[in-house]
C-alpha cells in the first residue's frame, strides 16, 4: 500500500459552449459580501458562498454562518483540534481548507443558519457543544463536494480554466485559493496578479469565482500576465474594498490552488448517515504504486430500523467509473462481499471529491443488522481509495535546525474511533485486507547534496464511505421549501412504500398517482402505506412565492438596506444621509422596475432622488408574485409619519397615540420606516418629545 506523492491533476471536459464572459451578479445568484475582520475564516466564508449560489433560488435570502463553521471545526469533540487546546479566539482564527471544511459539511455539522450563530457573537458559541446537537441545527444538508485538482507547481490548465467557468455557468461559485499579496494587486482596476509567483511575505487567502471575462485586459495588472482573461471573485473583506467586495484575478496567477464547489439538499431528503470516517478525505492509496481498478468497503451495523437510499464516497481520481455494492447477512464478517447482494448502481465522477448516489432499489435494514458497502473505482492509473489520513514529514538540517510538516488531522484523532473489521481495501474484489492491521508508513532518505535527512511517517484511518439514510414510512417531498412558484410540481416518494394518499387543504384523502401543481397557497399532508398499515402523516405548508431582492446594496456607505415586511409582498427600508443621488447595486433573479431610474441585478445605478420622499422598486419574475419595495429618504420626511406630505399636528397625534399604547402595552406593531420617520429626535424611542418636535417644526414651516 502507499500513499500518494502529489495530487493528480484533472482534465474534465467541456459540456457546452460557453460565453467570453459571464457574472453571476448579474443572474442574481450572489448573496451578500461578508466582512470577516480580523479573523482568519476567508476559507469559511468562500465555501459558504459556494453553497449559497446553488440554493438562492429556493431561498433568495439565504444567509449561512461562517461564524459557526469556522469555530466548530475546531470543537475539541468532534473537530480538528486534535490532542491541543484551542480557545474560542484561536479557533477563529486556525484557516482552513477543503480537507477540514467538506468533512464538517458533508458530516452535516454545517451549515447553520447566520440567524442561529450571528458573525461576531461569541455568546452563541458554545464549547459544550455536541456533534449531535449541532448536527440537528442544520439547515441544509450537504451532498457533494468536489474538486477541480490542480498541481501546486504548476499552472492552471486551459481544461481546468473551463471546468471552472462550467460550474459558476451552470450556477456554482468555485472556492479558490491564492497567495496573497499587497504588492500584486492594483486597487484603480482591482485587479490581482502574483506575476512573479511569490509565496513569501503575504499568505493563503480564499475567496469565491463568480464569474469571468475573457477579454479583461492584461493592461489592468501592475506586471502584465501572459494575456487578457479574468476571473471575477468575491471576497470577505466587506462592500467597502474592491469593486463592492469583488475583484478580478488573472487566468494565469501561478498561485491559484484548491478550486472546489459544495451542493446541497432538503434536511428532509435524507434523515440520516451511517459513517466511519469523521474526519473525511485526506489521502488516497493503493496496494500498488499505482492501479487503475480498486475496491473499498466498510462494513456497518445498523443502529436502529432504516432504509438506506443513498450513499455518499469519495474518489480520488478524475473521472473514475465507480459500482456501489450492498451486501447483508455477511458470512465473514473479513469479507465485505461474503452475503447476499442487495442493490447496486453505477456511474462516473468527472471530478475528485465526496458524491452522493442514490439507490435505483433502497435497502431496509433491521436494528443490530450487519450490511457491507463496497465501492468499485475504475479508471485512469492512480492511487484511486480514499480515507481519512495523518502525515509528518521531519527534516533535519546539518546545520542542526529541524523542520516538522504535518497534517491538521491528528493521528491521535484517527486512532480515537478507528477499529477492527469497519474499513477493508481490495486489487480485485476478492481478497480483502483490514486498513486497521495496515502499518503506518515510514521512510528515510538522505540529500546526498546537503545531507538533509527526510523522514515521513503516514498513518490510514477509515475508508470514505458511508449510508445516507431516510426514515422508514416517511413521505419525501420533491421540494419542502415553505414559498415556491406556481405551478410547482409536488413529487411524493417514500422507499418501499405500497400506496401513497395525499390531501390539500384538508380535503378527502386519495392516492397519489403523478405529481400536484401548486397554483395557490396550499397544506398537503401525506402518508405512505407500508404492509398493509398506514404511516405517520407528513405535513408541508406551501405559499405562493413573490420575486423577490435577494440584497440591495447601498454603494456610497458599503451598507445593505435591512428590509422589513410590511404587508402582502411589500416590504420597506429606511436610508439617511441621502444627497441628489442614491446608488444602489441590488441583486435578484428578477426584473426590477423603477419610475425614477432603469435598475438591473449586479449592476450600480445612481438613482436621482432629489425632492423625493421615497425610492419605489417592483420586482417581477415568472410564475410568481409582483413585490413591491419601498425606500424612503428619511431625512427629506422626518416627521411626516403618515406620509400626506407635511409635517403638521396631525402627525403629533398618531405619534401622541401610539406613545400612550405603548405605555399601556397595546401598541400596534410598526415597520422600521415608520419608527425612523417618528422617532425625531433620534433617541431610539417615539414618544411625546418627538411630537413636541413635530409640532415646533410645523410652526417654524407655517412662519416661513
Amino acid at each position: 500500500m502507499r500513499l500518494p506523492d502529489a495530487p493528480v491533476v484533472s482534465e474534465p471536459s467541456q459540456k457546452t459552449v460557453l460565453p467570453t464572459s459571464y457574472d453571476m451578479r448579474k443572474a442574481g445568484l450572489t448573496t451578500r459580501v461578508g466582512q470577516q475582520g480580523g479573523y482568519g475564516m476567508c476559507w469559511s466564508f468562500a465555501s459558504l458562498a459556494s453553497l449559497e449560489s446553488t440554493l438562492i433560488r429556493q431561498k433568495p435570502d439565504i444567509d449561512l454562518s461562517e461564524w459557526s463553521l469556522a469555530y466548530y471545526t475546531y470543537a475539541s469533540e468532534f473537530g480538528f483540534s486534535g490532542d491541543r487546546d484551542i480557545t474560542t479566539s484561536q479557533a477563529l482564527q486556525m484557516g482552513g481548507n477543503f480537507y477540514v471544511t467538506a468533512p464538517m459539511m458533508t458530516g452535516w455539522l454545517a451549515p447553520v443558519a447566520e440567524a442561529d450563530c450571528p458573525f461576531g457573537d461569541m455568546t452563541a458559541l458554545d464549547p459544550d457543544m455536541t456533534a449531535e446537537t449541532l448536527r440537528s441545527q442544520a439547515v441544509w444538508h450537504v451532498t457533494d463536494a468536489e474538486m477541480i485538482l490542480y498541481d501546486i507547481d504548476a499552472d492552471i490548465t486551459d481544461a481546468q480554466r473551463i471546468a471552472v467557468k462550467q460550474s459558476v455557468y451552470d450556477g456554482q461559485a468555485v472556492a479558490m485559493s491564492l497567495y496573497n499579496l499587497t504588492s500584486a494587486y492594483n486597487a484603480g482596476a482591482r485587479a490581482f496578479y502574483n506575476a512573479g509567483n511569490q509565496r513569501r511575505g503575504g499568505n493563503y487567502h480564499a475567496v469565491t469565482i463568480v464569474g469571468w471575462d475573457d477579454a479583461f485586459s492584461a493592461d489592468n495588472f501592475l506586471t502584465a500576465p501572459p494575456a487578457d482573461g479574468a476571473f471575477l471573485c468575491k471576497n470577505s473583506w466587506g462592500t467597502m474594498w474592491g469593486d463592492a467586495g469583488y475583484f478580478w484575478v488573472s487566468y494565469y496567477d501561478p498561485t491559484i490552488v484548491e478550486l472546489y464547489t459544495i451542493r446541497g439538499e432538503s434536511t428532509n431528503r435524507h434523515t440520516g448517515q451511517i459513517a466511519y470516517d469523521d474526519f473525511g478525505f485526506w489521502s488516497a492509496f493503493s496496494d500498488a504504486d499505482e492501479e487503475t481498478s480498486a475496491y473499498m468497503a466498510n462494513v456497518f451495523t445498523a443502529p436502529e430500523d432504516t432504509c438506506v437510499s443513498a450513499v455518499m464516497f469519495a474518489t480520488a481520481v478524475p473521472g473514475d467509473d465507480y459500482t456501489i455494492r450492498i451486501y447483508g447477512d455477511l458470512s465473514d464478517e473479513t469479507d465485505p462481499t461474503s452475503g447476499t447482494l442487495l442493490t447496486s448502481v453505477k456511474g462516473s465522477a468527472e471530478l475528485t471529491g465526496y458524491h452522493t448516489v442514490a439507490l435505483d432499489e433502497p435497502v431496509f435494514l433491521k436494528a443490530g443488522q450487519k450490511f457491507s458497502i463496497s465501492v468499485h473505482c475504475s479508471g485512469e492509473s492512480g492511487q484511486h481509495l480514499t480515507c481519512e489520513a495523518y502525515s509528518r514529514m521531519t527534516t533535519e538540517h546539518t546545520d542542526g535546525t529541524v523542520d516538522v510538516n504535518e497534517s491538521l488531522l491528528a493521528e491521535a484523532a484517527i486512532l480515537r474511533d478507528f477499529h477492527e473489521g469497519e474499513s477493508f481495501y481490495s486489487p480485485d474484489g476478492k481478497h480483502w485486507k483490514d486498513v486497521f492491521h495496515e502499518d503506518a508508513q515510514e521512510e528515510t532518505e538522505t540529500d546526498p547534496e546537503t545531507g538533509d535527512i527526510s523522514s515521513f511517517y503516514g498513518r490510514m484511518g477509515n475508508v470514505c464511505v458511508r449510508a445516507l439514510t431516510q426514515e422508514i414510512g416517511r413521505v419525501i417531498f420533491s421540494d419542502d421549501t415553505e414559498e415556491i412558484p406556481s405551478g410547482t410540481q409536488i413529487t411524493l416518494s417514500c422507499p418501499g412504500a405500497e400506496e401513497i394518499w395525499y390531501s390539500t387543504n384538508g380535503a378527502e384523502f386519495g392516492l397519489y398517482t403523478q405529481p400536484i401543481t401548486i397554483d395557490a397557497d396550499t397544506e398537503l399532508s401525506a402518508y405512505a402505506v407500508m404492509n398493509g398499515t398506514a404511516q405517520t402523516m407528513q405535513t408541508q405548508r406551501y405559499k405562493l412565492r413573490a420575486a423577490q431582492l435577494s440584497s440591495v446594496l447601498r454603494t456610497d456607505t458599503g451598507a445593505y438596506l435591512d428590509f422589513t415586511d410590511i404587508g402582502e409582498n411589500c416590504r420597506t427600508a429606511i436610508c439617511t444621509n441621502v444627497g441628489q443621488d442614491l446608488t444602489l447595486l441590488p441583486i435578484t433573479t428578477g426584473e426590477i422596475t423603477c419610475d425614477l431610474a432603469e435598475l438591473a441585478s449586479g449592476e450600480r445605478t445612481a438613482v436621482p432622488v432629489e425632492g423625493e420622499s421615497c425610492v419605489t422598486l417592483h420586482v417581477s419574475e415568472d410564475g410568481m408574485q409582483e413585490s413591491t419595495y419601498v425606500i424612503y429618504l428619511t431625512d427629506v420626511i422626518r416627521g411626516n409619519v403618515n406620509l400626506d406630505g407635511a409635517v403638521n399636528a396631525v402627525d403629533a397625534a398618531e405619534v401622541l397615540v401610539y406613545a400612550a399604547q405603548k405605555g399601556a402595552g397595546a401598541a400596534q406593531a410598526q415597520d422600521t420606516a415608520w419608527r425612523d420617520r417618528a422617532d425625531c429626535d433620534r433617541d431610539g424611542e417615539v414618544n411625546a418629545a418627538d411630537a413636541a418636535w413635530i409640532l415646533q417644526t410645523a410652526a417654524e414651516n407655517g412662519a416661513n
